[in-house]
């Protein structure tokens, strides 16, 4: 986590509106995206262009997350109402 922090904090990434959410659907570490939606990540936060972190892990490294993540955003959402 420290290590995707760093990443995000990175100017060039916050200057896009880069979270660690976003780099981590990217990614496709699903471990460590389960971690973050269970801290209060929202799965819909986009970046400056207007993209999500669903958007982001269809073009990643792991488009198969997509999924999954979509999945854990409707639980979260739902828990959230």
């Amino acid at each position: 986590m420290k290590l995707l922090k760093k990443i995000a904090d990175r100017k060039c990434y916050r200057a896009m509106g880069f979270t660690m959410g976003i780099i981590t659907a990217y990614v496709g570490d699903d471990r460590l995206l389960k971690r973050l939606l269970r801290k209060g990540m929202n799965p819909k936060q986009k970046d400056m262009q207007g993209r999500s972190a669903i958007w982001w892990a269809r073009r990643g490294w792991a488009p198969d997350i997509v999924v999954w993540l979509v999945a854990c955003a409707r639980i979260v959402l739902t828990q959230l109402k």
